[in-house]
């Protein structure tokens, strides 16, 4: 999750897996970090002087409870290896590797989810800048060039997008009321664009009304008492695909375990909302995620 770490003293630095985070300079510095799940090797550097006589280092963790930060002094557990013995060391990632051979350059990265990929050229020599072609693959799967036939893709009955498209739609009016401007040429443009889906974590409410019937209402968590149930409200009207009810995935973890997956079903054809039903419980019950106070 996200730290931020705080370290005072005449000069300061840090460095988290390798890597300087905070270069160093003089007095108290800080630095937002967000670390994955397992054991870091930390390294902070700060100096005492007659002026600076007390050096020290503090640390505030995520906590999506509260919006205030609360730094607090590192402790000896924060370092115990042997109280958290069943989470693996963290291993960083490659960093990226570009290899030439030739007028062919070789861009290496770990595996990501991409929406889409945007190139830049800083600096090159000459007048212009001519690219013959772009190969993207992941594993074993070449993503560009696709594998489809271009070609009969235009002949399909399914519109190729890409953002910033314009989509035109156009109807000839051939009757209109007394006869007048006939054959009028109806059209009608809008912009394909992708939608920000957003995740509400929600509940309901059960009114009884006077003639006996049941009525829910909407509301959105901010907290649970184990036992009560969560509903994960997902709104992205990117993943309706389908003219059924789609169905996605999400994830769920509690504290620093390993997340699970979780269906969600869309709430209804072509909606673009979807809902994935929580259970939680005190105790270990099979079905149910387990929480205590705090989680």
């Amino acid at each position: 999750g996200a730290i931020r770490i705080e370290v005072s003293g005449r000069n300061t630095a840090l460095m988290l897996n390798g890597k300087l985070e905070m270069p160093i300079r003089e007095g108290t510095q800080s630095v937002d970090l967000f670390v994955p799940r397992g054991v870091h090797k930390l390294n902070i550097l700060t100096i005492a002087t007659p002026e600076a006589k007390s050096v020290e280092a503090k640390l505030a963790r995520e906590n999506r409870q509260s919006s205030i930060v609360k730094m607090r002094p590192f402790t000896a557990i924060d370092f115990d290896h042997d109280s958290a013995a069943d989470i693996p060391y963290f291993e960083p990632v490659p960093a990226p590797e570009i290899t030439q051979e030739e007028n062919r350059w070789n861009l290496s990265m770990p595996s990501r989810e991409l929406r889409f990929i945007d190139f830049e050229f800083l600096e090159y020599r000459g007048e212009a800048i001519a690219i013959n072609n772009v190969e993207i693959s992941g594993g074993e799967l070449k993503h560009i060039p696709p594998t489809a036939d271009v070609l009969e893709l235009a002949s399909n009955d399914v519109l190729e997008l890409a953002p910033g498209d314009t989509v035109t739609v156009s109807y000839l009016d051939e009757l209109t009321a007394g006869a007048e401007q006939r054959n009028r040429l109806l059209t009608k443009s809008l912009t394909a664009t992708y939608y920000n889906g957003q995740i509400t974590p929600i509940s309901y409410d059960f009114n009884r009304s006077g003639n006996g019937s049941v009525k829910g209402t909407r509301k959105e968590l901010l907290r649970i008492e184990p036992g009560e149930r969560i509903v994960a409200e997902i709104v992205d009207f990117d993943l309706d695909v389908g003219l059924d009810r789609d169905e996605v995935e999400v994830e769920i973890q509690v504290n620093s375990a390993p997340p699970f997956k979780y269906t969600a079903t869309e709430t209804g054809a072509s909606t673009g909302v979807f809902l994935a039903e929580i259970d939680t419980a005190a105790e270990a019950t099979e079905g149910k995620i387990t929480v205590k106070q705090g989680d």
